[in-house]
């Protein structure tokens, strides 16, 4: 396979470094998953998904991040005679909101 060199400036040096110490010494796996994910996720864009974050658990929980369309939120009540897939109410997602996820 060739080669390929990627400039990176020297503040971003130890991120890169920390990238390469996580995948076990491999920089270019390190690169390879980013890139791989960020394609997944504009391409996740392009057909409408939003990255959704909501709180798992009681108390402080855990964050659970996934990409979706929401579809409403619970306890929001819809305009009556809308057929809109959409919340009523402006704001994020939050962990009362109902959402299709993308499958990869």
């Amino acid at each position: 396979m060739p080669n390929k060199t990627i400039y990176v400036s020297d503040d971003d040096m130890p991120l890169f470094r920390r990238a390469q110490e996580l995948a076990g010494g491999n920089l270019s796996a390190a690169i390879s998953t980013a890139v791989r994910r960020y394609v997944d996720i504009e391409e996740g864009r392009q057909e409408g998904y939003d990255e959704i974050i909501v709180r798992i658990g009681p108390g402080k929980g855990r964050k659970q991040r996934f990409s979706g369309v929401l579809l409403g939120e619970w306890g929001v009540p819809r305009a009556s005679g809308s057929r809109s897939s959409g919340s009523t109410a402006p704001g994020p997602a939050s962990s009362s909101s109902t959402s299709s996820a993308r499958r990869s």
